[in-house]
């Protein structure tokens, strides 16, 4: 779990990914390691979450990118971690999201498959061209008074989603930079009690179009 959520579904390409699993597998041969066993555990997962979402297979397609987007966030908020969920439009990051947050407001305890997974309460923030530093912060600050509030005998944690963040990214008060002092490990001491930071949009094309550089720069 560890290394496939670490290293393996942050690369796109798929070749790079097999070359990837090659690589750690062999590293890892003598401890019989298989990253065919995340998908196992991935699936089982995907399928026990729709059951508590209230939807069947015929519903919503279990695609590959669901169930990967899936297992890392209820991976990551259960270990408060923060994680940044990028991809283009249509590959089931909001709908992710939506069954993370369905299924974390209940109590997994004696679910067979999912009681590793932490109770969480979900607090939404949307992003766009009209976004500034101020309301970003106050947002920050505001979910972060929230958890203090929460009973900590509950074991609840509380996250805070930024959706539409490229949008945020084309404001003129450049609200984003913010996000820095939050995010950054060396920030933790900062805000040790605010868990995780979940982004379900990339930059916009049109963005990257309108950049004027070198090739190299755009590569970059």
């Amino acid at each position: 779990m560890t290394c496939t959520i670490c290293y393996l579904l942050r690369i796109s390409s798929n070749i790079d990914r097999i070359s990837v699993e090659k690589s750690i597998e062999r590293i890892l041969n003598d401890r019989n390691f298989n990253f065919k066993d995340f998908e196992i555990v991935a699936h089982r997962v995907s399928e026990q979450a729709l059951k508590k979402f209230g939807k069947s297979g015929s519903d919503i397609s279990v695609n590959k990118p669901l169930k990967e987007n899936l297992i890392v966030i209820l991976t990551c908020i259960t270990l408060g971690i923060h994680v940044l969920i990028c991809g283009k439009p249509g590959t089931s990051k909001t709908l992710a999201v939506d069954i993370a947050k369905s299924i974390l407001a209940n109590d997994l305890s004696n679910d067979e498959v999912l009681m590793y997974f932490k109770k969480a309460k979900f607090s939404q923030f949307y992003g766009s061209m009209n976004t500034t530093s101020e309301g970003v912060n106050k947002k920050f600050l505001s979910v972060t008074a929230e958890y203090l509030k929460v009973d900590k005998t509950t074991s609840e944690n509380m996250v805070l989603v930024f959706d539409e963040i490229g949008l945020a990214e084309l404001s003129p008060d450049n609200p984003n930079k913010v996000l820095h002092s939050y995010l950054d490990p060396g920030s933790e001491d900062r805000l040790q009690q605010l868990r995780p930071f979940l982004r379900t949009e990339i930059m916009k094309l049109e963005k990257f179009k309108s950049f004027e550089g070198s090739q190299e720069e755009k590569e970059n």
